[in-house]
């Protein structure tokens, strides 16, 4: 149950902090934030960006577990239409082959081998971060080797994360809930059947034992059957005091020895009243 529990809590945290971008809600163009100048106002918020032209692919980090390679991301200098660039992070190898082929198609422009950018352009979504010490240390001999800083582009250090995609945080969030609901509801059984055998059990002890056979050795060890004992009706006794012989009317089950003491001293009373 507290599994469960804890899977519910990580799956809402997951959809509350990933809330912009598994529902589509408040994501910010970049364009309209490149000209409100707040761009890097709104780090850790999604934005959306449609890619034109990219420069380089200027990182490549890999992701293992136990020493398997478990994933790549590659990571992009791209051209913003303020003549600006910023950096964008992909896993997806559909994007990585899109981001390769823009990349093809910007340096044809700049060779002048096109007279135009690509114009099978991509939107793309992500988190908006900014550069640990290692991403900005590669980021910057690029910019150098290609010569965007001499050449007087607007260099933005950070990078939109798009490895994480919604489809992503969907699938994930669905495998908890469904996982967390499961074993929820397989303990509420597991616990509903542990009260009804207890009750079972409760029941078997409150029922009537008396057709049990309880055996013992070759004979075996029978229930008694029980005693009953007709009282003496001393009323029409002559010369009997009433007070003294209380008279209970019917039969009653008794100890076998008490009802044979009983009778021995009734017989004597009555003898007693004989010889009078």
């Amino acid at each position: 149950m507290i599994f469960g529990i804890l899977l519910l809590a990580v799956a809402a945290f997951t959809v509350l902090m990933n809330a912009e971008l598994i529902f589509g809600q408040n994501v910010s163009n970049i364009n309209k934030l490149l000209e409100q100048g707040t761009l890097e106002s709104n780090v850790d918020s999604y934005i959306e960006i449609k890619i034109d032209a990219v420069f380089e692919n200027f990182a490549e980090t890999t992701h293992k577990t136990n020493g398997i390679t478990t994933g790549k991301d590659q990571h992009y200098i791209v051209w913003l239409d303020d003549d600006s660039v910023i950096a964008v992070s992909v896993k997806n190898k559909k994007l990585v082959s899109e981001l390769e082929r823009i990349m093809d198609e910007t340096w044809d422009y700049l060779d002048e081998k096109t007279d135009s950018l690509t114009q099978n352009t991509i939107e793309v979504k992500g988190k908006l971060r900014k550069m640990n010490t290692e991403m900005r240390k590669y980021y910057d001999e690029h910019l150098d080797y290609i010569g965007l800083k001499e050449a007087g582009f607007n260099i933005h250090y950070l990078q939109v994360d798009c490895t994480s995609s919604r489809t992503t945080y969907i699938i994930a969030t669905a495998i908890m809930l469904v996982v967390a609901v499961l074993l929820l509801v397989a303990f509420a059984v597991t616990r509903r059947n542990l009260n009804n055998a207890a009750v079972s059990g409760f029941d078997v002890l409150q029922g009537d034992h008396s057709s049990y056979d309880y055996s013992y050795g070759e004979g075996g060890i029978q229930p008694a059957e029980p005693v009953y004992v007709q009282e003496p009706d001393l009323r029409d006794v002559p010369g009997a005091p009433a007070a003294e012989f209380p008279v209970t009317e019917g039969l009653e089950a008794a100890d076998p020895k008490a009802a044979e003491t009983l009778a021995e001293e009734a017989y004597k009373i009555v003898s007693d009243i004989d010889k009078q």
